[in-house]
């Protein structure tokens, strides 16, 4: 396993969701609008033990929401 901490820009998370598995559930708007008011408001924590998650073929398996709040 290897893990990094990373600030991601609104161009990385773009990058990266081209990277999201296609059974992921659908984004949820209403929650991408929640985080991305919390990262605005100051209010989103960074040490919660959520991490953005890609299997060993690189695609992503868990993060989908939080990276769209970034864009």
């Amino acid at each position: 396993m290897n893990t990094q901490r990373l600030l991601i820009t609104p161009i990385q998370a773009a990058n990266m969701l081209t990277q999201n598995l296609q059974n992921n559930r659908p984004i949820n708007e209403r929650v991408v609008a929640k985080y991305a008011n919390e990262i605005k408001n100051g209010n989103w924590v960074t040490d919660n033990g959520e991490s953005i998650k890609f299997d060993k073929n690189g695609m992503m398996v868990d993060g989908q929401h939080r990276l769209s709040a970034i864009i």
